[in-house]
């Protein structure tokens, strides 16, 4: 079983999408999922990046639902910036994550990004760009 945030992101990842008239095109970009986590992150507001990764989309949905979307909000986010970045590095270790949660047997995500500061740090800075 993925951990919930990545089950969330993935979910919510393909919100992202354009209607043409005729067909859809997935851009991936959540415009109903984007100003939550913007706004948050610009006012400091946000969920931190090891209170993200150790939450529960039930147990939110159950207790306090404004934190719930902030959290799936969240997750789009995360995940959109993971596959999305122009740093390699990062790309590379996020599929190395994903190939070991596709294994059954997933391993922290603090494995792969062992500067999570940094990895926060940049998160933010690309999401409050959007």
């Amino acid at each position: 079983r993925p951990p919930s945030w990545y089950a969330e992101a993935m979910a919510t990842y393909f919100e992202g999408f354009q209607w043409d008239g005729k067909s859809y095109r997935f851009n991936f970009l959540s415009e109903t999922r984007l100003p939550f986590a913007r706004n948050a992150m610009k006012a400091d507001k946000h969920l931190k990046l090891a209170e993200l990764l150790d939450g529960d989309a039930l147990g939110l949905i159950n207790s306090d639902s404004e934190k719930a979307l902030l959290f799936y909000a969240q997750c789009w986010s995360l995940n959109y910036y993971l596959s999305q970045t122009d740093n390699k590095a990062y790309r590379i270790a996020y599929e190395e994550y994903k190939k070991a949660v596709a294994t059954g047997n997933p391993q922290p995500l603090t494995k792969f990004f062992p500067d999570i500061a940094k990895l926060e740090k940049d998160w933010v800075q690309f999401v409050c760009g959007l």
